[in-house]
């Protein structure tokens, strides 16, 4: 169990010196890198060694694929191919990307449409020893109108899971996104802690209006909107989940990404940094700091 940082906080093009700086003042040992906002194949040799000098480790590639479509997924499926040579090449173990969206809301016609898409990535992942994770979702960017993304039902995305058979393909868990959703995520994670490899660290609260707490951004989900927040100033309820989540045995990593706002990103991770060990030394439970 390791703390992570996620350098989807850095502007494109900025580099990931800011995200190494910030791993040694949160304590976190782990990145999470994204491509190609942080790391592209041009970049990667220069990046994981700066990473490794620094004496950390790159834990997860994520990647913005919406693998399933209507139309147009073949393009998806070539990025998330890309994503994996990738992180084979830097040395990320996992690489975390998202299920897709439809027009009609048809959950076993889109899981086999998924599946049969994530199947020749799944075999490609499982000859260099990287894990696919798929992470749960709203509707943030109002492409999904129908909510056919079965990721935000966790009922149905276990049945995917079952369905998959395939221990290369788990899950990165979003408390916060379940929230955006309309779902409990105490009850999202005893549904799918089976298949839970890696989490994302954030909190929400709901707004009445559009505008989003200073520092931090706005989210929406059909016609509901949210603010991110502080960690442990939101509804995510993560004392009880981590208490759920260490009485289940969780061992994987935790991610910060607080989604603040350029110039509120590392007052951001502090707080939510220390926020965290906070629960974990109430718990009990060995910090995942250094």
């Amino acid at each position: 169990m390791s703390l992570a940082i996620t350098g989807i906080e850095l502007a494109e093009g900025e580099g990931i010196a800011p995200l190494i700086s910030m791993a040694g003042e949160t304590g976190a040992s782990v990145l999470e890198l994204w491509f190609p906002n942080n790391v592209t194949p041009g970049t990667a040799a220069e990046i994981a060694a700066a990473v490794q000098g620094a004496g950390l480790t790159i834990g997860c590639l994520s990647v913005g694929v919406v693998l399933y479509r209507d139309e147009g997924a073949e393009l998806q499926q070539a990025r998330l191919f890309d994503t994996i040579d990738l992180a084979h090449t830097t040395g990320a173990g996992r690489v975390s990307s998202f299920f897709g969206f439809s027009k009609k809301k048809e959950d076993e016609r889109t899981i086999a449409g998924y599946l049969s898409l994530i199947a020749p990535c799944l075999e490609k992942s499982a000859s260099l020893g990287i894990t696919l994770s798929l992470e749960n979702e709203f509707d943030a960017f109002n492409w999904d109108p129908a909510g056919s993304d079965v990721t935000r039902r966790p009922e149905v995305l276990l049945r995917l899971f079952g369905q998959a058979g395939n221990d290369r393909l788990g899950m990165t868990f979003d408390a916060a996104n379940f929230v955006c959703a309309g779902i409990d995520p105490l009850r999202a994670w005893h549904t799918l802690h089976d298949h839970v490899g890696y989490i994302h660290v954030k909190d929400v609260v709901p707004l009445d209006t559009e505008t989003p707490l200073p520092g931090y951004r706005l989210f929406q989900d059909h016609g509901r909107f949210f603010s991110t927040c502080p960690l442990g100033q939101g509804v995510v309820p993560w004392p009880e989940l981590l208490a759920a989540l260490r009485s289940g045995g969780y061992v994987g990593d935790f991610c910060l990404e607080p989604h603040a706002t350029q110039e509120n990103r590392n007052a951001a991770w502090l707080a939510a940094a220390a926020q965290f060990r906070d629960w974990l030394t109430d718990l009990d439970w060995q910090a995942p700091m250094t």
